[in-house]
């Protein structure tokens, strides 16, 4: 090989390596959003369901330098704290989305010790605090069960049971409940939430005959409630809330779920996202998808504003709080004081192995 053969080599390495640190720079001086949600385990349907409307976000805003990486949150505080940690001293790292009471309930206090946006989908009613950082893109378990609580007096039922897992979620709920439901509660059967054989509840609640039983508990342990009353023979009418609004539900009922209902946030969306999620993904969408999309643009929108900002994670924090009718892909956008969002809700009802609006 002659000289001049290996200069021209020893020019192109180098004219590679140059380019790849520039590469490297620029991709480093993105702005990152650190989505922490459920992309294995037992709410993994939810958390892809949560990716879905990441990505299709992500995919309309090439240029705007903003990255959105992804770390699996297993429905697992210590998990998602580690996950939380690791970008934490990162000061690209400008919000992080979430999924999952236990989770959101955990990362709370990280997101404002680090005054960083944290927006989840949570319905523990602790999450809510005064314009701090944190965010609820779903509506309150307050809203949900005024919902949950219309639904059963339409319905003419005198006596209630409440079954719950014993979680955040669960937890919060039953007490939420309890404080606004002024009928009769005849009686409250908690269980583990990775339980697979809530007969003994049953049986218990059984007994007790109640007109309803609303179980406050995630999808795949709704169906294993719903199929398991089926087996007991236990009449009373089934209400669940929208942790348990997933194909899950109906797959682990096995068609022991027929009737029940389901209060939920609605999926609805304008046509130009719908068409474009079905054409991707083969089927409408969840509301966890479109509140997931609503909230990828909430975060570029506010850095927009707060991109030259002194005080940047403030102007963050105080841009999403101000927020007034944002265009939402089903509805405007807007945030009460604790930042929780002003949802709306639907029902639906299990008919011939199939979730149908009401």
């Amino acid at each position: 090989m002659n000289k001049k053969v290996v200069w021209i080599a020893i020019g192109f390495i180098i004219i590679v390596v140059i380019l790849a640190v520039a590469n490297n720079k620029q991709s480093s001086s993105d702005k990152t959003v650190v989505a922490i949600i459920p992309l294995s385990g037992a709410t993994a349907r939810t958390g892809e369901f949560a990716k879905r409307g990441i990505d299709m976000a992500v995919a309309e805003l090439k240029g705007s330098g903003i990255k959105v990486v992804y770390e699996d949150s297993q429905l697992d505080p210590k998990t998602a704290i580690s996950e939380f940690n690791r970008y934490a001293g990162d000061k690209n790292t400008i919000a992080y989305l979430t999924v999952g009471s236990p989770v959101a309930m955990a990362l709370k206090p990280l997101a404002q010790q680090n005054r960083t946006v944290l927006m989840s989908i949570v319905s523990a009613p602790a999450y809510s605090s005064l314009n701090d950082y944190t965010f609820r893109i779903n509506g309150t378990a307050q809203i949900e069960l005024k919902n949950v609580i219309q639904q059963i007096h339409d319905i003419g039922a005198k006596s209630l049971a409440v079954l719950y897992q014993n979680d955040d979620y669960g937890k919060g709920l039953l007490n939420s409940i309890k404080a606004n439901y002024a009928g009769t509660i005849v009686d409250e059967e908690g269980f583990p939430a990775d339980a697979t054989d809530m007969r003994s509840q049953l049986t218990k609640v059984k007994s007790k005959n109640p007109d309803v039983i609303f179980i406050a508990a995630y999808s795949k342990a709704v169906g294993l409630v719903a199929r398991q009353a089926k087996d007991l023979a236990l009449r009373s009418q089934l209400i669940c809330g929208s942790a348990c609004d997933t194909p899950d539900l109906l797959s682990t009922a096995a068609g022991g779920a027929e009737g029940l209902l389901v209060i939920a946030p609605t999926p609805k969306a304008n046509t130009s996202f719908m068409s474009a999620h079905n054409a991707a993904y083969k089927e409408d969408p969840s509301y966890v998808t479109t509140r997931m999309y609503d909230s990828v643009n909430l975060i570029v929108q506010a850095d927009k504003v707060c991109g030259t900002n002194a005080d940047y994670k403030s102007c963050m924090k105080d841009t999403i709080h101000a927020v007034k009718d944002f265009p939402g892909v089903a509805f405007p956008v807007n945030f009460d004081q604790n930042g929780d969002l002003q949802d709306q809700f639907i029902v639906k009802k299990v008919v011939n192995g199939a979730l149908q609006i009401q």
